[in-house]
């Protein structure tokens, strides 16, 4: 998005290379501005942050894949742990429900409250 934005405000500069920008151009350009450097912002403190984990040899933090491969695992891990008969009984539980509508749609029930 920012590219495209970049090259629309290069685009205009190119049309018109004798007049001053408009109050419209120097708006996008600001705001073009202000998005890269947050941006930029973003990937230095992400950055420091890998950079200090590596330092302190604490692990660096996880990407949003690592972290949903590790909520599966533990989800698998607790399925496992829990003895066969509460598996089935919950299993039986969610048979005797009606199908669910997709607007009606409600979250599984925790573990914690079979």
């Amino acid at each position: 998005m920012l590219t495209a934005l970049r090259e629309r405000l290069q685009r205009d500069l190119e049309r018109r290379p004798d007049e001053l920008p408009g109050k419209e151009w120097c708006r996008l350009a600001k705001l073009y501005q202000d998005a890269y450097r947050m941006l930029a912002t973003l990937e230095l403190e992400t950055a420091k942050v890998r950079l200090r984990a590596e330092r302190s040899h604490v692990p660096a933090p996880m990407t949003d894949e690592e972290f949903q491969r590790e909520i599966e695992a533990v989800g698998g891990d607790a399925v496992r742990a829990l003895p066969v008969e509460d598996l089935e009984a919950e299993l039986e539980r969610r048979r005797a429900l009606p199908a669910p509508d997709a607007a009606d749609s409600l979250p599984p029930p925790s573990p914690a409250s079979w």
